[in-house]
């Protein structure tokens, strides 16, 4: 359920996501939290500094559960204190309506 609720949640309702960074989100093609989700990540690092990630292909699911086996796998690797974990989601190839190159209009250059 969090699943569902988590993936057709819209942009606009993601605290700090106002009216302008919708507007760009949507001209972008992204409406709700897993539009161009193609995968998910969890990064950890060691008490002695090694970094590891764990990285898998999820489309449109952003349920925690799957961060959870994420991080308990990368954890997995070693046996000894964590210093941070950080974790996040891989966004796929723009839709082909989208634009695949940012234009400002200050540069401009005649």
């Amino acid at each position: 359920m969090a699943d569902q609720f988590a993936s057709e949640l819209k942009v606009e309702k993601i605290p700090g996501v106002g009216k302008i960074t919708r507007e760009k989100m949507n001209r972008l093609g992204i409406f709700t939290c897993a539009d161009r989700v193609s995968g998910l990540f969890a990064k950890i690092k060691f008490s002695d500094f090694r970094v590891t990630t764990i990285d898998r292909a999820q489309h449109k699911s952003l349920n925690p559960h799957h961060f959870e086996l994420l991080i308990k796998e990368a954890m997995d690797r070693a046996s000894i204190p964590v210093r941070l974990i950080g974790i996040g989601v891989r966004l796929g190839e723009p839709r082909e309506e989208c634009p695949s190159q940012l234009c400002f209009s200050f540069f401009n250059i005649r």
